[in-house]
């Protein structure tokens, strides 16, 4: 008589550090699923997607985005964008999660006060074209975090291309993000991964359609899946 066991994982989502750096961060990337490596008219948040994304629709622009996820908890983040002679673009954002405050109870069910909960990270990004259809990016992002009295922080690095068709109908765009690693680790635990993610995307708009497509393939850096 023999026995075989099998296990199986039907999701990814829950699970790592950091959730500030897989929120989508304007209205447009969560109307597209969260994802959106390659929209390349975009406002200067959009180099949270792909640092490559930096270019002349962002310039000399700022941003801001609000948000309730839910009642009591609010996110939102701020950004601005130039450019410097030949030397490329320049942008930087500044995003934040706040869980509200919670109360806070001891192993025996005491009660000690009220404890906050929230993340923050701070982006700074650059990108230069290579010609005339492609541009490459990268940013560097500070995280920190405070859950209930436990503190962490890390850094992370995105790295993305571009590539516009001439009539820039069509574009195209790779990014790996969230390359790094806990440079504090909270209190009583061990450093863990950050959420590296590698994505593939096109972004499309018919000539003579009111529609815009955008296709990604994501997690591409886990075969698995």
């Amino acid at each position: 008589m023999g026995c075989c066991a099998l296990g199986a994982q039907a999701q990814i989502g829950g699970t790592g550090v950091y959730s500030i750096l897989k929120m989508p961060s304007n209205a447009r990337t969560s109307a597209w699923g969260g994802y959106c490596p390659a929209y390349i008219k975009a406002d200067v948040s959009f180099m949270n997607n792909n640092p490559a994304l930096l270019g002349n629709a962002a310039l000399n622009t700022v941003t801001s985005n609000f948000n309730t996820q839910f009642p009591g908890v609010w996110s939102g983040n701020g950004g601005y964008a130039t450019k410097y002679k030949n030397i490329g673009y320049f942008g930087a954002t500044v995003a934040f999660i706040n869980y509200g405050s919670m109360k806070a109870y001891d192993a025996g069910g005491n009660a000690e006060g009220e404890v906050a909960a929230n993340e923050t990270v701070l982006s700074l990004g650059y990108a230069k074209p290579y010609n005339k259809n492609i541009q490459y990016g990268a940013s560097a992002k500070m995280v920190y975090s405070i859950l209930a009295g436990y503190v962490s922080s890390a850094m992370a690095f995105d790295i993305g291309a571009t590539y516009t068709q001439d009539d820039s109908i069509l574009s195209a765009g790779l990014v790996m993000k969230n390359a790094g690693f806990m440079v504090q680790h909270y209190r009583d635990g061990e450093r863990e991964p950050l959420p590296f993610q590698v994505e593939l995307g096109v972004n499309f708009k018919p000539r003579h359609m009111p529609f815009r497509f955008n296709l990604v393939a994501h997690n591409l850096q886990k075969f698995d899946l």
